[in-house]
C-alpha cells in the first residue's frame, strides 16, 4: 500500500516535472514565434513579428537572401531605416544591409511580444526568377530566402531557429504542428 502511494507520487511529480519545463521552453508547441512578412513598396519592408514569444528573449534576426529565387540583394543605400517603433521594440544594431548585401542581421536590446518591427530597405533581384522587371520583387522571387532568429534561452544560453520565404514572400519560424 505504501509502495503504491509513494509510486503513484512519483508518477505525479514526474508529470508536474515535465509541464513545467514544457512551460518553459520558448518555442511552444503550436503556432508562430517569429514572423517576417516581405512587402514590395517604395521602399521595400520587411515586417518582423514577434507575435507568440516572451518578452525580450529575441535577441537577433537575420535576413540572408542569397538563396531567394531572384537572388535579392540590397540596391541602394536607401536602408536600413526602421519605422512604426514604439516602446515595445527596441534595435540595438544593424548589420549589413549595405550596397550590394544579400543578407543582413538587426540586434535587438528589447523586443517585446505581440509586437513588431517595419525595417525599410530597396531591394532589386539578379534576374534568377525570369520576372521582366528586376527593380521590383514579389513574394514568389523571395521564395527561398533564410530567416534566422537567435534567442535568449531560459538557461541564458542562446538558441537559433531558422525558416525560409515562402511564395508569399513570408517566412514563419516556429511549430506548424497546428497549422
Amino acid at each position: 500500500m505504501i509502495g503504491r502511494a509513494l509510486r503513484r507520487s512519483l508518477v505525479i511529480a514526474l508529470v508536474g516535472l515535465v509541464v513545467l519545463l514544457a512551460g518553459k521552453s520558448m518555442v511552444q508547441a503550436c503556432g508562430t514565434v517569429v514572423k517576417v512578412t516581405y512587402i514590395e513598396d517604395s521602399p521595400d519592408v520587411f515586417v518582423i513579428e514577434y507575435p507568440d514569444g516572451q518578452d525580450d528573449l529575441l535577441l537577433s534576426v537575420k535576413i540572408d537572401l542569397a538563396t531567394s529565387a531572384a537572388g535579392a540583394y540590397v540596391d541602394t543605400l536607401y536602408g536600413p531605416a526602421k519605422s512604426n517603433l514604439g516602446e515595445a521594440v527596441e534595435v540595438g544594431e544593424i548589420r549589413g544591409f549595405a550596397e550590394g548585401d544579400q543578407s543582413g542581421t538587426i540586434l535587438f536590446k528589447k523586443f517585446a511580444a505581440g509586437h513588431r518591427l517595419n525595417m525599410l530597405v530597396d531591394l532589386d533581384d539578379r534576374g534568377l526568377s525570369g520576372e521582366p522587371d528586376p527593380d521590383h520583387l514579389t513574394g514568389k522571387e523571395m521564395e527561398g530566402g533564410l530567416v534566422t532568429a537567435r534567442f535568449r534561452a531560459p538557461d541564458g544560453e542562446a538558441e537559433e531557429m531558422s525558416g525560409a520565404f515562402d511564395a508569399e514572400g513570408v517566412a514563419r519560424l516556429g511549430s506548424r504542428a497546428c497549422a
